[in-house]
């Protein structure tokens, strides 16, 4: 059975990761059976979490805290990335095809051998 977490879901599961991550303990990752497409997390905070591999694909994710969020591999095609606030986010691998990255602020992100195909130019270049 698949589950549509909630918004608050989401961040709670952010907010454990990182006291895990604090205490050195085991980091708890998202639950497989969470279905984050098209997930309203607009305005979340999800500093520091490990969204990798999560599939996002056509999430709100407008103004949004990704600070230091781990989206390696993670499909953000389609995803409202606009306002978010990507700094030193990992993005190795992520796919943005598609993705609105209008005001995202992306200063010490890194992505590695993502795909941005379709970002366009304007939608990058604003949160560069």
């Amino acid at each position: 059975m698949t589950i549509r977490p909630t918004c608050k879901e989401v961040e709670d599961l952010a907010r454990r990761q990182r006291e895990a991550r604090a205490a050195g303990a085991p980091v708890p990752s998202v639950p497989e059976d969470w279905d984050l497409r098209c997930a309203n997390l607009s305005g979340a905070n999800l500093s520091g979490a490990d969204l990798s591999g999560a599939v996002l694909s056509g999430a709100n994710l407008y103004g949004a805290n990704l600070t230091r969020a781990d989206l390696t591999r993670a499909d953000l095609t389609r995803a409202d990335l606009s306002g978010a606030n990507l700094r030193s986010a990992t993005l190795d691998g992520a796919d943005l095809r598609d993705a609105w990255l209008t005001g995202a602020n992306l200063t010490g992100a890194k992505i590695v051998e993502g795909t941005v195909a379709g970002a366009a130019a304007e939608r990058l270049a604003a949160g560069t």
